[in-house]
């Protein structure tokens, strides 16, 4: 037996999906998908004092907050934004709505996700029937931040999480709408056309690339001691690497 709502004002109700001038009527949603990130690495080092100010506009007792990671390739931005939002998701009462994830891959020409494609895939997460979900961007935003906001008023605040953002997109399609839900984005390029807190990684300072070896050896060979043994090599290494880290890494 089905059921129909309606709600004026572009809300959320049941099943019904209210947004500019499309109503939408869905039937009932299969349980959503909002534990799909990547895992984050047991070894992290370097990024600490970042992660601390991310963490702290994550909190619940916080305004929406959109924070951008950025830095060239190789600076370990995923993986701080993973680490950050495993966190955060790990916290007791920050995000009981769960936690969406998107690469956009916005630097590679062949696997590229458009921020059209990414909406898609973002309300089939979040229990929107494929067949039920807009054609044009701008509906798909709209119902996207109406699901959003509505799970927000019910108490399941969200955090949205996208990586490779590429500059001159249409990011801003993607952004929640609400005073609730957070998101975390990384990109090679500043995006400065976002409200957002900026946080730009540089390279690995000498001592934090030297513990950041000693720790991936240390779990691939348990009684490796060649950095403890020889420092001076180890940090000879880094500054050969630059202090760029990978993602299977940090």
């Amino acid at each position: 037996m089905s059921t129909e709502n309606r709600i004026d004002g572009g809300h959320f109700n049941g099943d019904v999906f209210m947004a500019e001038h499309i109503t939408q009527i869905l039937p009932g949603r299969p349980h959503p998908a909002l534990s799909g990130m990547p895992r984050h690495s047991p070894t992290f080092t370097g990024r600490e004092t970042q992660l601390d100010q991310i963490l702290a506009v994550l909190r619940p007792e916080e305004t929406a907050a959109t924070v951008v990671v950025t830095g060239l390739a190789g600076m370990g931005k995923t993986e701080l934004v993973l680490q950050a939002a495993h966190r955060a998701q790990q916290e007791d009462g920050w995000f009981p709505g769960g936690v969406l994830f998107v690469d956009l891959h916005g630097y590679d020409p062949v696997h590229k996700v458009s921020p059209k494609r990414a909406l898609a895939t973002l309300l089939r997460a979040l229990g929107v029937p494929p067949d039920h979900i807009p054609t044009r961007i701008e509906e798909r935003a709209a119902v996207y931040r109406t699901v959003l906001a509505e799970r927000a008023k019910d108490g399941q605040r969200m955090l949205v999480v996208l990586d490779d953002v590429p500059a001159g997109e249409k990011i801003h399609h993607l952004l929640p709408g609400d005073e609730s839900t957070a998101t975390l984005l990384s990109s090679r390029h500043v995006l400065a056309d976002l409200d957002a807190l900026t946080l730009t990684l540089r390279e690995l300072m000498p001592a934090s690339g030297r513990k950041l070896m000693s720790e991936v050896l240390s779990r691939a060979l348990p009684n490796d001691s060649r950095v403890t043994v020889a420092p001076e090599d180890a940090d000879r290494i880094v500054a050969l690497c630059g202090g760029v880290v990978s993602r299977g890494v940090v």
